[in-house]
């Protein structure tokens, strides 16, 4: 805008000069005197003087004659005249002379204003051509900034959108690490859990074994104590138990009675009539050990017994210490 401005100023500026060098050219010619005529005159081929012109007066009353039917002189061509013409040049306005038609004169003025409109036409243009070059001149500034300030937020974007996705990825590996050191802490854990739930199982198992050898051992030397002869009606062991089959979720409650003749159930102690028998022909295996006998992990003091046709029987004693006593006399009559 400063540019054009200037611009605009000089231009006026050089057209104001251009004007007033105009009028005062115009003031000089006023004021100067007509330059003399041509020593070769010569005669117009119409009439100069005009309506408003007075006829020049009478000489003197000697002249006698009259101009009127007598035919005018011929023109006499003008020579050509050495002398310098000091008017100017048009368009710039110069005093009428009073030979000139005013036909010439309007022609003149015609001339004047034509220049003059084609000047302001000129001016005109060339003030619409440089407000529309800084019109386009502000509209280029104005996309430049708005260009500038897109590429400055698309690159601020940019950075944020980096930083971002610096930070997720860095949050995600410390996530990544961190669950990966707790996995590996889990594991050592687990190992560790594993190695000691594996050497319990083991003292475990070496605790069982040797308690069923100490059991074992406890039932021969019972069973070799009360190897005397009894009569086959007369009890081993007898006590109230909870009897349960292998294959059923089903109890009862009997009174056991261990014979020479196997295991009887009775409904009552008094009972003379057993409701259900294992004949100890028929016993296959005696054991309270849960890896022998299927059901017995879940309940205490229980032991089972199992036939040779593969049926099993589950008994818990009411008494606990009594459970050595039935697995013993069961032992004894089984012949195992």
């Amino acid at each position: 805008m400063p540019n054009l401005r200037l611009k605009l100023l000089t231009f006026f500026r050089v057209q104001l000069d251009k004007h007033h060098c105009a009028c005062r050219d115009t003031m000089d010619m006023d004021s100067m005197p007509p330059p003399p005529p041509p020593k070769d005159s010569y005669h117009f081929g119409y009439h100069t003087m005009s309506s408003r012109d007075k006829p020049l007066p009478n000489q003197g009353s000697s002249s006698s004659f009259s101009s009127h039917g007598i035919p005018p002189p011929p023109p006499v061509k003008a020579t050509q005249s050495h002398m310098v013409s000091t008017v100017p040049l048009y368009p710039y306005p110069r005093r009428r002379n009073v030979s000139e038609p005013a036909e010439a004169h309007e022609y003149i003025d015609t001339l004047q204003e034509e220049a003059q409109r084609q000047a302001r036409l000129k001016l005109e243009r060339e003030i619409a051509r440089l407000q529309e070059a800084a019109e386009e001149e502000q509209r280029r500034k104005a996309l430049e900034a708005e260009l500038h300030y897109a590429s400055r937020v698309r690159r601020q974007r940019e950075a944020q959108e980096r930083e971002e996705e610096e930070e997720k990825r860095l949050e995600l590996e410390t996530r990544r690490r961190i669950e990966k050191e707790k996995r590996i802490a889990e594991a050592k854990k687990l190992q560790e859990w594993r190695i000691e739930q594996a050497k319990r199982a083991e003292e475990l198992a070496v605790s069982k074994v040797e308690t069923r050898k100490r059991r074992e051992e406890e039932r021969r030397k019972r069973i070799l104590s009360s190897s005397s002869s009894r009569p086959n009606n007369v009890d081993v062991v007898a006590g109230w138990v909870t009897l349960q089959a292998g294959d059923s979720l089903m109890s009862k409650r009997r009174y056991c009675s261990i014979r020479e003749q196997g295991v009887r159930f009775f409904k009552d102690a008094s009972a003379s009539q057993f409701l259900e028998s294992i004949e100890a022909v028929d016993i296959a295996k005696v054991s309270d050990n849960e890896d022998e006998i299927y059901g017995l992990e879940t309940l205490q003091y229980a032991f089972g017994i199992q036939t040779r046709d593969g049926k099993t029987s589950i008994i818990i004693p009411e008494v606990s210490h009594q459970t050595e006593d039935f697995i013993s006399a069961v032992i004894q009559v089984a012949g195992l």
